[in-house]
């Protein structure tokens, strides 16, 4: 009998991409639209059904109510929890409930598959080949939900191992080195990397003791060399974690908590705030910085009299194409914020998050496909004003007519000319 997933979204696209992907790595996928169509699904498949995954907002009930009731019938089965809205109430209203597994969005396809396949192959090891700033994000995720194991990253001339319990870090060493800073040099590497997660075992010694989010802030302190430490007119306190020192501003007024990547921009902005000068000046992408000043604005420590930087949204699998568009519009427009997106849910998670000016999206793609992704952009309410262009190889009748009826403002063919794009950015109001 086969062992099967059930997946319950009420986003057809969103059902859509995670089954294709899901379905292509081997799994049998069942989907259901709201809490009580799971239900009939799961009472009918319990015995079959060995994982679920669930977002938190469902059209009839919450997700957690949803869980609730499965967890009557089936109280051992594994859980992924998936939030764009995660809070304190949520995360302990999912520990009470004994959920092991919370993703909060936007996430990657690949965060997805990995966590997956931890939980549904009985191995002694799961294994892949991720980005670093993915890498960055499972690592968050390991700290969240406090998985352990011994994990293995071959990089570029150097091997680590380090140890997790219950997320936090315990020993690391490479090639060259031990303790911490070999757990950093994870982070000082850019590109692919390739990592083994192995069941947990004691180290050699434990001589680290840091919560795995910490370790990756310092790395990623470390990695900057422009990073200004909490300075203040007052001075500065230290505050030792386990042998570490991080330090912290002493202010006669009391002020919202700054994560360390908030207080840094805030620190690099001069008179205005400019998202491209400000990421070249402390070395942080763009939309890193723009999801920075969006929530010093949300705690009222800055007020934006600025319109928001001119933004433009990339959607196409293929990494070539993105970087070859990416710079040639940086070479010709200045203070343009440019955000990739390599598929089809988290490009629309980035459209809903960033509301770019103009998006740029290719039509062939792994999951849901460019016209269904420029489909569900239109339903978005706060996208109205929002140019879609059409980024592609394909050149047929029917594929421009296609793009039209979903509501494309353009088409263009690969190969193209720079002057095709320079011209809708400029019409858009991008200056050169």
């Amino acid at each position: 009998m086969a062992e099967e997933i059930l997946l319950v979204d009420d986003e057809s696209y969103i059902r859509k991409m995670y089954t294709s992907y899901l379905t292509n790595k081997g799994y049998k996928i069942i989907s259901a639209q709201s809490g009580e169509e799971a239900i009939q699904y799961f009472m009918l498949k319990r015995f079959q059904i060995k994982l679920l995954i669930v977002d938190y907002r469902l059209p009839d009930m919450y997700g957690t109510e949803f869980i609730r009731k499965v967890r009557s019938f089936k109280k051992d089965i594994p859980i992924i929890l998936i939030s764009g809205f995660l809070d304190e109430n949520i995360k302990k209203e999912a520990s009470n409930l004994g959920i092991g597994y919370i993703l909060e969005k936007p996430f990657t396809i690949s965060e997805l598959s990995l966590l997956v396949k931890n939980i549904m192959e009985d191995e002694q090891y799961i294994s892949g080949e991720i980005g670093n700033d993915d890498f960055a994000s499972y690592m968050e995720m390991c700290s969240q939900n406090k998985i352990s194991g011994v994990f293995f990253v071959n990089l570029p001339g150097i091997n680590v191992r380090f140890f997790l319990q219950e997320g936090v870090l315990e020993y690391a060493e490479s090639s060259i080195q031990e303790g911490q800073n070999a757990f950093f040099q994870i982070f000082m590497h850019e590109g692919q990397l390739f990592f083994r997660k192995m069941d947990y075992e004691d180290p050699p010694v434990k001589m680290i003791d840091l919560p795995v989010d910490f370790a990756m802030l310092e790395a990623m302190r470390l990695k900057d060399t422009i990073f200004r430490d909490f300075l203040c007119e007052e001075g500065c306190e230290n505050l030792n974690y386990n042998g570490i020192i991080y330090k912290k501003p002493i202010k006669k007024v009391e002020m919202p908590v700054l994560h360390p990547i908030e207080l840094k921009i805030l620190l690099a902005i001069d008179k205005e705030i400019n998202i491209e000068d400000i990421a070249d000046k402390i070395g942080l992408k763009q939309e890193t910085v723009f999801r920075g000043i969006k929530t010093l604005l949300e705690k009222e420590i800055l007020s934006l009299k600025d319109k928001k930087a001119f933004t433009i949204l990339i959607i196409d699998d293929s990494l070539v194409t993105r970087r070859i568009v990416k710079k040639m519009i940086q070479k010709h427009f200045k203070d343009v914020m440019i955000i990739e997106a390599s598929e089809g849910v988290l490009g629309i998670d980035k459209a809903k998050e960033f509301s770019p000016d103009i998006i740029f999206l290719d039509i062939v793609m792994p999951g849901i496909d460019g016209y269904e992704i420029c489909r569900e952009i239109r339903k978005i309410a706060g996208l109205k004003d929002t140019q879609v262009y059409f980024l592609t190889s394909k050149k047929g009748f029917f594929d421009r007519m296609k793009a039209q009826l979903v509501g494309a403002n353009g088409y263009i063919s690969k190969p193209f000319k720079p002057e095709e794009i320079y011209r809708i950015i400029k019409n858009k109001g991008g200056k050169g």
